[in-house]
């Protein structure tokens, strides 16, 4: 074994690889030598056979290279000029085919060709679309728009909710055109179709250039939502807009008690349409906003004589008819006396809003509200009154009313009928549910357990209304069920202290628990509430007994 420590000699390539990668002469002209000895030595015949493929590879490569240096928005214009002359050809076919048939010639356009326009067409927004993915293009809403003008409505639906998703927020502009869409073409179906329009809509309104006409929309489906002060805000905006609107903003301020909104709104519109009357350019429509106008602010004098004037000089028009009798009916509100001799001149004004617009059913719930107070109706008008009973056009009020009325009488025979019928078109209606309820509860043929459903269902609509806990408590107590009958009594006596029928039947469900005492308390202090009512209004209005009890119509 020698000592000798010297290192061994590095390997022969990796001494070649140094000395070619330190002297780039040397490289050269070794690769040539190799080329050229290989050239020699290999079957070139062979190579024939790679040639396509390698060919290929490098066009193809080359290709990729220089495309993907490309800028996108130069790609996005070249596609979208392809698109434009891919349509101009479409338009062309579909011209010479139109001219074809009308001369009777056999079109010279192909229908698999045009099959194979709209795939490219197709091919073309998509690549797009994938482009643009996460911008609002401009380009894309133009290329949606032209897809309108030529019918493509389904194209450009889908381009338009690419760029406003349902899910999420989009493009403002986008989705205003979508709720027209929905609004004009689609129509609302559904819930879904209502939510859709709402999602879009709200961000439409966005936009500045949205519509006044959609932001009204808006504005009316706000209010639905019980949104008012919003509502008002985006009518404001569409009478800014649309100066049209104005009437809208009018009447919806007038619904929410905004004065000041229904006075100014009212100006405007009324300075606007005054002038169309003067230069004689206005029409029945005009007329009928007029009036309405004259309505909303309380001038019903004004609004009786501008519905008059409309129709002398438009003809039997059915806007204007409706308001005329509106207002009429209006006045015999506002100057009703249903005691007296003033009676027959106020019955006259309700008979003339009766003739202008024998539809009105507000006219129809006036007549109820005469016989459920006891007065005396002109023949004519207790016939129009039973036609409209028995045609089926009575309103929920009207029947609701005239229940009450036999309510009062004792006749529940002839109060269950209209009640039902009242149910059935306001199924939710607070007042029909405790009338009803009672009626069901106090009849020969009492069915409890029904009367408690509906009871409970306006319990839960109106949970403070004594009226409603008091017949709660009625109900239970004819059930036997006293500890809870008198918990509904005291609930309804905490709401309002001065009610005496309830004070009665709370001293009677004392007596039957066996608290004697608590009921003697009870009924002194009904006593007492009893004596410090006014003499003329117990005498103007019927007070209720315990076997008689309504709920005040709204």
């Amino acid at each position: 074994m020698t000592s000798d420590s010297t290192l061994p000699d590095p390997p022969r390539s990796w001494q070649i690889l140094l000395d070619v990668l330190l002297n780039p002469s040397q490289l050269m002209q070794g690769s040539l030598e190799y080329l050229v000895v290989w050239s020699y030595t290999r079957p070139w015949s062979c190579l024939l056979w790679y040639a396509p493929v390698l060919l290929l590879f490098t066009v193809v490569t080359t290709i990729a290279l220089v495309g993907a240096n490309i800028d996108d928005d130069v790609l996005v214009a070249r596609y979208a000029k392809w698109y434009e002359q891919r349509m101009a050809v479409g338009q062309s076919d579909a011209s010479g085919a139109g001219e074809a048939v009308s001369t009777g010639e056999e079109s010279s356009s192909d229908p698999s060709r045009r099959q194979d326009d709209s795939q490219v067409v197709g091919l073309l927004l998509r690549r797009i679309l994938q482009m643009q993915e996460g911008r609002q293009s401009s380009m894309m809403l133009t290329i949606a728009m032209q897809l309108e003008r030529q019918g493509r409505i389904g194209q450009a639906r889908a381009m338009m909710r690419e760029l406003a998703p349902r899910d999420r927020n989009g493009n403002p502009e986008a989705h205003a055109w979508l709720a027209f869409d929905r609004l004009k073409r689609i129509g609302v179906q559904s819930e879904e179709d209502r939510d859709l329009l709402l999602h879009d809509l709200s961000n439409a309104v966005k936009w500045d250039g949205c519509s006044a006409e959609l932001l009204a929309t808006y504005a009316g489906i706000l209010e639905q939502m019980n949104r008012p002060q919003e509502a008002l805000d985006f009518m404001q905006q569409a009478a800014v807009k649309d100066a049209r609107f104005q009437i809208s903003l009018a009447n919806m301020a007038a619904r929410h008690n905004r004065r000041d909104l229904v006075r100014a709104a009212s100006t405007s519109a009324r300075a606007r349409l005054q002038s169309k009357v003067n230069s004689g350019d206005a029409d029945a429509e005009d007329y009928a906003q007029l009036a309405n106008l004259a309505l909303l602010n309380g001038e019903l004098d004004r609004a009786i004589e501008l519905a008059s004037g409309g129709l002398r000089t438009f003809g039997n028009d059915r806007s204007l008819r409706r308001l005329l009798s509106e207002a009429l009916r209006l006045q015999f509100r506002t100057t009703a006396d249903t005691s007296g001799g003033t009676l027959r001149v106020h019955l006259e004004l309700l008979d003339a809003a009766l003739k202008a617009d024998p539809e009105n059913a507000s006219v129809t719930e006036e007549l109820a509200r005469i016989v459920a107070m006891g007065a005396q109706l002109p023949p004519a008008m207790v016939e129009e009154l039973e036609r409209r009973l028995t045609d089926g056009k009575a309103t929920a009020v009207t029947h609701l009313i005239l229940a009450s009325k036999a309510l009062r009488d004792g006749d529940l025979d002839q109060a269950r009928p209209h009640l039902e019928l009242a149910l059935s078109q306001a199924p939710n209606n607070p007042v029909v549910l405790n009338n009803l309820a009672i009626c069901v509860a106090r009849s020969p043929d009492a069915d409890l357990d029904r009367a408690v459903e509906l009871i409970d269902r306006a319990v839960a609509i109106l949970p403070n209304s004594a009226e409603v806990r008091d017949t709660r408590g009625e109900i239970l107590m004819r059930r036997g069920e006293l500890a809870e009958a008198i918990k509904e009594f005291e609930r309804a006596i905490q709401i309002d202290p001065n009610r005496v029928i309830t004070r009665r039947k709370l001293a009677d469900a004392y007596d039957q628990f066996g608290l004697g005492h608590l009921a003697r308390l009870q009924r002194q202090k009904a006593d007492q509430l009893e004596a410090e009512q006014s003499q003329p209004q117990e005498q103007s209005q019927p007070r209720e007994s315990s076997q008689q009890q309504t709920v005040s119509q709204p």
